[in-house]
């Protein structure tokens, strides 16, 4: 969460945490879906 909250790229985020690619993109889906996190 903290990564996303500073704008950080998802591609950054794929580099940088120790998860595969679809188990980042379905968590980021996840939070969007929740509300906490917004697409600009």
């Amino acid at each position: 969460m903290d990564l996303a909250t500073v704008g950080m790229t998802v591609a950054r985020m794929q580099s940088v945490i120790p998860e595969d690619d679809a188990a980042i993109h379905h968590a980021l889906e996840n939070l969007i879906e929740q509300g906490y996190l917004a697409i600009d």
